[in-house]
């Protein structure tokens, strides 16, 4: 994992880091690993799961060896388990690993010896450190001395399938692998983005954690998207709805789940995704209602992201130097305006491609905004600032002519009306764009 600094607290999860370490640290390992850190893709596992191992480090080092592992960088690998293995091997120094070998062959081997025996053994060893040949000879060599009277590799091959075949023999081999890598003291694995491996992958590393590598000095925490990894287990075993859920929690005791939610001040929560969006454009105009309630609706209703949201600021970024820096930025209205235009670009193209091709209408542009006609007719039913503020834009590019002409003059000639034909024509220039780029 990288050592660079880690980003800034924005959203107060770093308290939440550290009442959730006091907690792993405390509790006994069979009531709570494996563990589970839940959130949707998107949300900041990542950085949070950092930040747990920069807590454990930073004031748990006298008794508690901290790792991460991101196990999606692995998934390359045809075996998850040799993948897990490499990860280890990297953390031990040279004096172990003369032993380390022995153990990882007669853990992996149980399983998959014959796939072992029959990968390049230049590979293995760039990959893991792992010398086959080497690994076989040491292990071979006791055999014999065992009394194996047959020289032949036929020989030793059923000499070590002898040994290897006792469980209990696989996993003791497993537990020293464990403990040449803690030492003295109780070990954490933090293994990450596991809702981004292939299926199978990521399921056989629980299978692997809860057979093979359950020990009480060591404790797993399991960040991932729970409903992603259950709808894997679906696919691959065909279980239904609570039966892939109920699947994982066999191999998971506990969960964290990662708040959206942070308390900004004594009576004030505020939303992870809004103030991150807030706060990466700088505030200023950006902070106003009208792009608040904008984002309240992409929040709780499109269930945008913090990734969602880095890469609507990106776009906004894009189409003010495409527009030259010529965009009016200031008040209410404006900042609005060009987030929509962002949202279209960046997490509905496929929406804008319907109204670059004029194959929607402004009803069905509104109804994505949550405003269907049903709702509209209800009587005493405000219409919410930003879709009142959009309604004429759409109504002036889904008309032509003389028609587009009267509709323009309609309007009031207040600031909004004034700039009204502009904002107009902005909006079309970009929906002619949306049929080449995609952001």
């Amino acid at each position: 994992m990288s050592t660079q600094k880690l980003p800034e607290d924005i959203f107060r999860r770093k308290p939440v880091a550290q009442r959730m370490c006091k907690i792993i640290a405390e509790l006994e390992h069979s009531a709570i690993s494996p563990l589970a850190l839940d959130g949707s893709w998107g949300s900041g596992k990542t950085i949070h799961a950092q930040r747990i191992k920069e807590e454990f480090t930073s004031n748990y080092s006298d008794s508690i060896k901290c790792l991460y592992w991101n196990a999606s960088k692995s998934d390359y690998f045809e075996s998850p388990l040799l993948a897990f293995i490499a990860f280890l091997y990297r953390q031990i120094d040279d004096t172990q690993k003369k032993q380390f070998k022995k153990n990882s062959f007669l853990v992996y081997s149980r399983g998959a010896l014959s796939g072992l025996l029959s990968i390049a053994n230049q590979t293995v060893a760039s990959c893991t450190g792992i010398n086959a040949k080497e690994v076989y000879k040491d292990v071979s060599s006791t055999v014999s001395e065992m009394g194996a009277s047959d020289n032949s590799m036929e020989v030793r091959f059923a000499s070590l399938l002898d040994e290897v075949g006792e469980e209990t023999s696989r996993l003791q081999a497993a537990h020293e692998l464990l403990h040449s890598v803690r030492g003295d003291k109780k070990l954490i694995i933090i293994i990450d983005e596991l809702d981004r491996c292939k299926p199978d992958f990521a399921l056989k590393i629980l299978e692997n954690i809860k057979h093979l590598f359950s020990v009480d000095e060591c404790k797993f925490i399991l960040v991932m998207n729970k409903a992603s990894v259950a709808n894997s287990i679906e696919k691959m075993y065909g279980l239904k709805g609570e039966a892939s859920e109920s699947y994982l929690d066999k191999y998971i005791k506990m969960t964290f789940q990662l708040p959206s939610i942070f308390q900004m001040g004594y009576s004030t929560k505020s939303n992870c995704a809004k103030a991150y969006f807030i706060h990466l454009m700088g505030g200023g105009d950006w902070d106003n209602v009208l792009v608040k309630d904008f984002l309240d609706f992409l929040i709780n209703e499109k269930k945008a992201s913090l990734r969602e949201v880095e890469k609507m600021v990106s776009t906004i970024s894009f189409i003010d130097k495409v527009s030259c820096g010529s965009l009016d930025k200031t008040g209410d209205f404006n900042p609005f305006f060009i987030c929509y235009l962002a949202y279209l670009f960046a997490l509905n193209h496929n929406l804008a491609m319907q109204i670059a091709a004029r194959e929607t209408n402004t009803d069905l542009v509104l109804d994505d905004l949550g405003w269907e006609l049903d709702v509209m007719k209800r009587p005493g039913l405000a219409m919410p600032k930003y879709v009142e503020c959009l309604k004429p834009i759409l109504d002036i590019y889904f008309s032509s002519g003389e028609a587009k002409e009267r509709l323009i003059a309609s309007y009031p000639k207040t600031r909004h009306g004034s700039e009204l034909e502009k904002r107009s024509d902005l909006f079309e220039m970009w929906m002619e764009y949306s049929a080449f780029i995609l952001l």
